[in-house]
């Protein structure tokens, strides 16, 4: 079981499950947080850098 620690007092969390548990009486919610997913093919940034030269991606624009 979770203790709930809220208010200076200490008591167990009396509803608990997979997802998570929940105080009713003080309303706080604590959700598991699980591994994030690992994945053999990372997916490769979207963001371009800087061109050689320091110049941006999109610094032929020129705003009128």
């Amino acid at each position: 079981m979770t203790t709930c620690y809220a208010d200076g007092g200490a008591h167990e969390h009396p509803i608990e499950d997979d997802t998570g548990s929940h105080c009713s009486e003080h309303g706080i919610t604590l959700l598991w947080h699980t591994a994030p997913p690992t994945d053999s093919h990372p997916v490769a940034p979207t963001v371009e850098g800087p061109l050689p030269g320091g110049r941006s991606p999109d610094s032929y624009r020129r705003s009128s």
